[in-house]
């Protein structure tokens, strides 16, 4: 079924339809469990143009498109990976979403080692994510990946507490590239787009 699906880095151009397709996603992922009001505000900080744009430039993370149709521009899910400035703590995944008729076809897996491998090129240990509590088919799909529960942590949508758990797992320290060219330097940090963080969705 990912037949034609092709990965890539995101680009400045790609901000707007990244914008609606992560927040269509988001909004049906979590709707069953959050008040509409605190979705359309949790979307309306996150996930606006502006943003998609700061997060696909921001020399602290990479972006991944899936994406298939003529034009190449049809996004069927995406990966958000996040390095803190200081790099203290491990990258943080902090987004990957899958169009409901492409999960279980083994697109999101291709994503997340799109991510394995750019952690690698940065000479990352481990990785790490925060997911929903009540979202056990993400769950189940980490711990299938190599992820353990590491502790638990909230997250804000917008006025709802929510419980988030915390995983990790270990990036196969043989085949990490410690590459000067593509780790990000001090002064590259200096200008993240993003504060430190604890997790994300």
């Amino acid at each position: 079924m990912t037949t034609g699906v092709l990965l890539w880095r995101a680009e400045p151009r790609d901000a707007e339809a990244l914008s609606t397709f992560a927040a269509r996603v988001f909004w049906e992922t979590y709707a069953d469990d959050t008040a509409a009001s605190d979705l359309t505000a949790y979307i309306g900080k996150n996930f606006r143009v502006a943003r998609q744009h700061a997060e696909i430039v921001d020399p602290c993370g990479a972006v991944f498109l899936a994406v298939k149709g003529q034009d190449g521009r049809t996004i069927l899910g995406y990966a958000q990976l996040v390095v803190e400035a200081p790099c203290d703590a491990p990258p943080l995944l902090n987004r990957l979403y899958i169009e409901r008729e492409f999960r279980g076809t083994g697109l999101a897996g291709r994503l997340l080692e799109e991510v394995r491998s750019e952690c690698r090129r940065r000479g990352a240990a481990k990785l790490r994510l925060t997911v929903f509590e009540k979202n056990t088919r993400a769950i189940s799909f980490y711990k299938q990946s190599g992820f353990a529960v590491t502790g638990f942590t909230t997250f804000r949508v917008g006025y709802d507490v929510q419980r988030d758990i915390e995983m990790a797992t270990q990036v196969d320290a043989a085949e990490r590239r410690h590459n000067t060219d593509l780790v990000a330097k001090p002064a590259d940090l200096g200008r993240c787009s993003h504060r430190l963080i604890r997790g994300g969705r």
